[in-house]
């Protein structure tokens, strides 16, 4: 039995991945290095995340099989690199880059830069007396000071429509003075002196708040927000543009350009900090994922990030190392060619570069493009044509590494489409890059851009039915039209799906595939993009009715066997599945990781393992190489039959089993016994417990008919029955 299992080989591995990052001198991450040991199993850590080598033990140990005293012993669980293959993939929170790409608007040296325009934005949390929010200033020398003036970032232009505030009691970045704080000086560091404490009150149209008081010296200024404002889509939130600070003299003595340095309690940097990026990019691969999916929301792949300067196309180098490294660790990559590029359109310039003195930068809010301002998409005669040399610049650098390229992601909405949706548009988008793809890359497979949603309730369409939604539905007609010129079909079927809509999916899948087979596709099917969030803290009761899923309720424990269920039944129904994300938990709305958040800090968040995450490694491990296949299999006992989910696959060694009870979950759940009878040419049975990730080998009887495998406990984790069969 191994004893290294999870980072068995891990010198020996980033040694290789080192020697090929040497030839262009970029390291993407550092190793993870052994940091503890804990009731006998290894305790690794990257970054600030402790990660246990073996699955933790989450419930208490209990036979899989009444009466069977056999030992139970844990999975040794494997990396990408040493699984043949399995259905279990990932969306990755942003890619790793390099400083130069590392775009930045929110950074608290905004607060004393002069510039009104500009903002400081700290990390959002779900309720607004959390956690405190606050900025300190520290002058080069003491200072008699009188005044403080707070400033709002100035009213802007109109935003696209399709920008408007995801969160419908929120108010826009910069604009979020706190509604409780404290005012504090000092002279000494260590000895602090309230100047001011209570709630500024300004009126919404007012867009600064002075605080006059008696002159007092003082060498450092201290803002504390207690009670913060629900801002954007980020949570609550402190924000504002400028902060003033005069001195006796009538001088702002808070500007940077004067040596006043500042820190904040926290800043929010997008979809994670640059560090955090690169020191968990080793975890989906360490996990055993073998899917990956690249590019599908503002990252350094996308066109306006690749050309910057219209005819000039680079890729960051960390970000082209992180590709490589993919590859090497044994993922298929899924590659998405999005979004637009301001070069080509009349809007201003995305991501402005100091350097050229044309630019011109686009009006604040200058945030990342998701949710506020993405490029428009390429309609035009010339806009198309660069859009063309973009993906073949792109398909040319990484086919070799790539054999999956996606046309866009979810096109069939406006806040990734960047515009009015139009179905025509994006048919001739991509009519045109698959073209191109095929004649660039023969070999590579061309994925539908993922649409948002899914057809629910399709299994009741009749044939009339399905043809006037592929006149009508823009999803079915893009599908319809491209079934003959891709290799998959992509949707993202559901965000913190209800109990009832995981019983109700498997029928709709089955119904949608049926339609496709029976046009003549004979590609792949995929879950690109879903999530199932767990909120803690959770949400006000106010905030529930304005934030999107809000009202969907799961704990952590739940949400580890939702995850596990939603991943089993997809790899049962022949999808390759995503989860979105990896570690992006700093949503306002919704926990799109797999790893805790904990204390918001500069630089650097701290993030620890979920459940989940242990969970979807034993899945990884516990069904590599299982491939769905029918069956007949009966489970008999005293259960709910519509909660029963079964699924039947193929393995290596002969058959595999899913089961479950759907519904409901719960964190703790009784196993009840069922009676499974399975093939007559099984010779060996095994269960896998997915949560505690525990294998026990069980009893059965050998029929004439059949083998009977009696008592087998099961609950609302999913449950794998491993069966060696005779070899025909």
């Amino acid at each position: 039995m191994r004893t290294f299992s999870f980072w068995s080989g891990m010198v020996m591995l980033w040694g290789g991945v080192a020697a090929l990052c040497a030839e262009e001198k970029v390291v993407v991450s550092d190793p993870p290095t052994l940091q503890t040991r804990c009731a006998g199993k290894e305790v690794w850590r990257l970054g600030n995340t402790w990660i246990v080598a073996q699955p933790p033990d989450f419930q208490p140990d209990e036979p899989l099989q009444e009466g069977n005293e056999t030992p139970r012993q844990k999975l040794s669980l494997k990396k990408s690199s040493e699984l043949r293959s399995n259905f279990l993939g990932i969306n990755t929170s942003g890619m790793p880059r390099s400083r130069k790409t590392d775009y930045q608007p929110l950074e608290p040296v905004h607060l004393i830069d002069g510039n009104a325009e500009t903002c400081w934005l700290s990390r959002g949390t779900r309720r607004p007396d959390m956690d405190p929010a606050w900025v300190r200033l520290d002058f080069p020398q003491e200072q008699t000071l009188t005044r403080m003036v707070f400033k709002k970032r100035p009213k802007g232009g109109e935003r696209p429509f399709y920008t408007k505030l995801p969160v419908s009691n929120a108010v826009e970045v910069g604009e979020a003075l706190p509604e409780a704080m404290r005012v504090e000086c000092s002279s000494d560091g260590f000895t602090w002196q309230v100047l001011w404490e209570g709630n500024p009150n300004l009126p919404p149209e007012k867009r600064e708040w002075t605080l006059d008081f008696p002159p007092t010296a003082a060498k450092s200024v201290r803002v504390v927000a207690t009670r913060t404002v629900s801002t954007e889509n980020y949570g609550y939130c402190f924000s504002i543009s400028e902060l003033e600070i005069y001195n006796a003299a009538g001088k702002n003595v808070a500007l940077v350009s004067a040596g006043t340095g500042i820190i904040a309690s926290s800043t929010e940097h997008g979809r994670n900090e640059i560090d955090m990026l690169r020191t968990l990019w080793p975890t989906m691969h360490e996990a055993g994922l073998k899917w990956v999916r690249i590019g599908y929301h503002d990252d350094p792949i996308n066109w306006h990030e690749v050309e910057r300067v219209q005819g000039v196309y680079e890729v960051d180098p960390v970000t082209d190392a992180a590709i490589t490294e993919l590859k090497r660790q044994g993922m298929e990559i899924i590659f998405c060619l999005n979004f637009g590029n301001r070069l080509y359109t009349d809007q201003r310039t995305a991501l402005p570069d100091p350097t050229r003195q044309e630019n011109t930068q686009r009006p604040f809010p200058q945030l990342w493009e998701w949710y506020y301002d993405s490029p428009n998409p390429p309609t035009t005669p010339e806009a198309l044509a660069a859009w063309e040399k973009y993906v073949e610049f792109m398909v040319r650098k990484y086919r070799d590494r790539v054999r999956y390229f996606e046309v866009w992601n979810e096109w069939n909405i406006p806040l990734y489409w960047g515009d009015t949706v139009s179905v025509e548009n994006y048919l001739n988008l991509a009519h045109r890059t698959i073209r191109l793809i095929r004649k660039l890359a023969p070999e590579a497979k061309v994925v539908i851009g993922s649409v948002s949603g899914f057809p629910w309730g399709c299994q009741h369409w009749n044939a009339e039915e399905w043809q006037r939604q592929e006149r009508e539905d823009t999803r079915i007609r893009a599908f319809a039209e491209l079934l003959s010129e891709v290799d998959v079909l992509g949707w993202h079927p559901y965000y913190q799906p209800r109990p009832e809509e995981l019983l109700a999916y498997p029928a709709d899948v089955r119904a949608l595939q049926k339609w496709a087979r029976g046009k003549g596709f004979q590609g792949e099917f995929m879950a690109t993009e879903w999530n199932m969030s767990y909120n803690y803290p959770d949400f006000l009761p106010e905030d529930e009715a304005v934030l999107w899923r809000g009202k969907v309720r799961a704990t952590e424990m739940e949400k580890a066997k939702y995850t596990a269920q939603c991943y089993v039944q997809d790899a049962g129904l022949g999808l390759v599945s995503f989860f979105c994300e990896l570690h992006q938990p700093f949503y306002g709305a919704l926990d799109l990781s797999l790893f805790r958040r904990t204390v918001d800090t500069d630089p650097v968040t701290t993030l620890q393992p979920q459940a989940a995450f242990y969970m979807i490694r034993n899945l990884a491990t516990g069904m590599e190489d299982w491939k769905p296949m029918e069956w007949k299999v009966a489970v008999e006992g005293t259960f709910d039959s519509k909660r029963l989910r079964t699924y039947s696959f193929q393995t290596p060694k002969g058959k595999g089993l899913a089961l479950w009870l759907g519904g409901k979950a719960a964190d703790e759940t009784a196993r009840i016994p069922v009676d499974l009878k399975l093939p007559s040419d099984v010779t060996q049975v095994w269960a896998i417990d997915s949560l505690n990730g525990l294998r026990q080998k069980l009893q059965f009887q050998t029929l004439e008919k059949e083998v009977l495998v009696k008592n087998v406990r099961i609950n609302d984790v999913p449950l794998l029955i491993e069966m060696e069969c005779e070899k025909e």
